[in-house]
């Protein structure tokens, strides 16, 4: 049995650190699936990494093409689990520690055939020195910095710690998400319409309405890095942000069919959501992804199923199409 963990890169840094985690789980046969916007650069070390740590490491760049998107998310998250050889499917953040039974507590939901939605901390301050927080036991780290940690929202019901799993729709978030493949082959992956953000929480929905079960499990912890002073970094040659755009005032957005451009983007009416593109250089994406989520839900076929050959959809990427 193999488990496939996948990060997608954005930004730099911490890819060392990752591999030895990853390398250091117990009790199952692991691959990391590294999808890295920074392919090139990072090739020579990824390899001397796999071979160091006899880590079996699928290494490849984002994906490129002529069509141009504002982050690309589910796109590149389709073109892991296309690399990915496991029988169960772990996606993490590009600055996520885990500890050594990361796997092991992930496995505890998968291997009853549902989703397992990991909790994750959050380090909200500036990240201390990597090599030594990556030497740093994980419970270690939970305690040395408790007053710098940010709780996961799905960690507290009614104001209180959850003890135990428990089941919901939408709380699937890939930094730090496993799901068995046969979930992703039934749903044909991520939508890749939803490019620009939320493509975990739709993937999630859309395995709920399919009666798989989901669950948040709060023993699969990560801590996520503070990367406020790291950027997205993007093919582009400047920053393409979606959100000061729709909350705008100037465009007067009220969550209705009338939202005006302004001098960097405007806007393209889909079926059923809204995509906006870049006057500069032409890239698009989706403005309002729930806009898609609601009309989902609310289909009388119930569109839990990616549709067949949307560009960047895990059937299409397979096929080459």
């Amino acid at each position: 049995m193999t488990v496939s963990i996948c990060t997608t890169t954005a930004r730099r840094g911490f890819v060392e650190h990752q591999a030895r985690m990853i390398a250091q789980q117990q009790g199952y046969n692991m691959e990391w699936v590294l999808i890295d916007f920074a392919y090139e650069e990072r090739a020579e070390m990824v390899g001397k990494l796999a071979e160091g740590l006899s880590l079996k490491i699928i290494h490849a760049p984002n994906v490129r093409d002529d069509q141009r998107l504002f982050r690309d998310i589910a796109r590149n998250r389709n073109k892991a689990l296309m690399l990915a050889t496991g029988d169960y499917i772990i996606f993490l953040d590009d600055y996520a520690v885990i500890p050594q039974n990361f796997v092991v507590r992930h496995m505890d939901i998968l291997a009853q055939g549902s989703l397992s939605a990991g909790n994750m901390y959050r380090l909200d301050t500036i990240m201390p020195d990597l090599d030594a927080l990556a030497a740093t036991p994980f419970p270690t780290l939970l305690s040395t910095y408790q007053n710098l940690i940010g709780l996961d929202g799905r960690f507290l019901r009614g104001g209180v710690q959850v003890a135990r799993p428990y089941r919901a729709a939408g709380i699937s978030y890939t930094g730090n998400l496993g799901i068995p493949r046969f979930i992703f082959e039934y749903l044909n992956g991520f939508d890749p319409r939803m490019d620009s953000g939320l493509e975990d929480s739709d993937f999630g929905i859309r395995a709920y309405a399919a009666h798989f079960g989901c669950f948040f499990n709060p023993h699969a912890c990560t801590l996520n890095l503070y990367t406020g002073h790291i950027p997205y970094t993007f093919n582009y040659d400047h920053v393409h942000d979606v959100e000061p755009f729709i909350s705008n005032s100037v465009n007067k957005y009220v969550g209705n069919t009338k939202l005006a451009e302004n001098e960097f983007l405007t806007v393209e009416f889909k079926d059923h959501y809204r995509v906006a593109r870049c006057k500069r250089c032409g890239a698009t994406g989706m403005i309002d992804p729930t806009e898609l989520m609601d009309y989902k839900r609310q289909a009388v076929d119930n569109q839990a199923r990616v549709p067949s050959g949307l560009p960047g959809g895990l059937d299409t990427l397979r096929t080459g199409v």
